[in-house]
């Protein structure tokens, strides 16, 4: 986290929340607790394939959570601890996400009215009333 935030460009925000997301799933996780050396892509995908298996986890999150890791395995090409990424050598596809709900409510003509004009929003009303009594 301290590389990426005085070696990269990301906001303060996205720091906090990528600390909050690596204290969530990945401090303590046995994929932090081995040497970068030792792992290899299977490790990974089983690693991906464990936490997306009960689509707990939105596209977008799993995608912040990579973004963390690969900061973590480009700092370590950087040190010359690793010669390569082998991040970019897995398919993401196979993996399943928890869907996001993208369904839109609009408002109603009534709830419209209210937020433009409260006055308008009793005009109509009454108006709507007079419809239905005559």
């Amino acid at each position: 986290m301290k590389w990426r935030d005085e070696e990269t460009s990301v906001s303060k925000k996205t720091i906090k929340k990528n600390r909050f997301l690596y204290n969530a799933r990945l401090k303590d996780n046995p994929i932090t607790k081995a040497p970068l050396k030792d792992l290899t892509v299977q490790d990974y995908i089983k690693y991906f394939r464990n936490i997306t298996k009960s689509r707990e986890l939105t596209r977008k999150r799993f995608n912040d959570l990579k973004s963390i890791m690969n900061g973590m395995l480009y700092l370590a090409v950087e040190q010359g601890i690793l010669d390569r990424n082998c991040l970019r050598d897995i398919n993401y596809r196979q993996f399943t996400y928890k869907s996001e709900d993208t369904d839109v409510f609009p408002y109603t003509e009534e709830e419209r009215l209210l937020i433009i004009n409260p006055w308008t929003m009793k005009i109509f009303i009454l108006w709507q009333s007079n419809l239905t009594t005559t």
